[in-house]
């Protein structure tokens, strides 16, 4: 689907955790059989084809579920350089299976600049794709989504979501839990997020939204209005997904009204931190 119409201003590289079929395999320019993690086998490609990373200015990394056309990915690159982004995703769809709020399409935006970038479908300038793929080495497969943004150069305006498209997240959240170390003492989200905070040193624990243009291309960044526009997606939900939208909505409201600490990390002190809750996770599997 993402090639489908011919209309592509991008290659595609599927890179596969599993044989694939060759019909699948060749709808893209390029194909990779990479066994394991999501994000240890990013590691892996990034390593073993640089030329990746010097090729290209901007790379998006997708999910095999997010389903959209060849145009909104045009687009959304095109966004990504218009605003001169480090890293950015595409909103979800009010039918989108969603973990966060803030991800799904806002009616009132152009675009919003976020602490936060879910690793479903990220985009990246490849100049800080280059930077933060050490942190992709100790190959922990949750909340390395958490961390690009307190990377950023300009953490008020590197990292956005981009409303005026929205991509559809098909499959439900949460199947592969076990396999992302969701087990033992960290058997929910909610004990590995405050393992991970401890272990990282990450304080940013909230999804937010810092500011936004609205479609009428003004840069809003009231705390108010920001607050009260941030509920306007429950206007057009049809469809309920985990616990109820509402509360999510609400966590998100609460989240956007406080004046939470701007966090610049570094990223070679954060990759020995990341590893070692990578091994931990790993432990608590075993």
């Amino acid at each position: 689907m993402w090639v489908a119409d011919r209309n592509a201003d991008f290659d595609l590289l599927v890179v596969a955790y599993e044989d694939i079929p060759q019909d699948v395999a060749s709808c893209g320019n390029q194909y990779v059989l990479i066994p394991g993690g999501k994000v240890a086998g990013w590691y892996k490609l990034f390593v073993n084809h640089p030329d990746i990373l010097k090729q290209y200015r901007y790379v998006a990394l997708l999910d095999d579920d997010i389903e959209c056309d060849a145009l909104s990915l045009n687009t959304s690159f095109d966004l990504g350089k218009k605003f001169n982004l480090m890293v950015w995703q595409p909103s979800l769809s009010a039918e989108s299976y969603f973990s966060y709020a803030i991800t799904v399409s806002n009616p009132c935006f152009v675009i919003r600049y976020v602490n936060f970038v879910e690793m479903m479908c990220p985009f990246f300038n490849t100049f800080f794709l280059r930077e933060i793929v050490p942190l992709f080495s100790a190959g922990c497969e949750s909340g390395v989504d958490r961390l690009w943004s307190v990377c950023c150069p300009n953490l008020r305006r590197s990292c956005a979501i981009i409303d005026a498209i929205s991509v559809h997240h098909r499959r439900p959240v949460g199947e592969n839990r076990a396999a992302q170390g969701f087990v033992g003492a960290y058997a929910t989200y909610e004990d590995f997020l405050s393992e991970f905070h401890k272990v990282t040193g990450v304080e940013q624990r909230q999804p937010m939204t810092f500011s936004g243009i609205t479609k009428g291309h003004r840069l809003l960044s009231g705390r108010f209005f920001v607050c009260l526009l941030s509920l306007a997606p429950l206007l057009s939900f049809h469809r309920l997904n985990g616990p109820r939208p509402i509360r999510k909505f609400a966590s998100l409201t609460k989240a956007n009204c406080r004046n939470q600490p701007l966090q610049q990390m570094d990223i070679k002190e954060l990759v020995p931190s990341v590893k070692r809750l990578s091994k931990r996770l790993i432990g608590a599997t075993i």
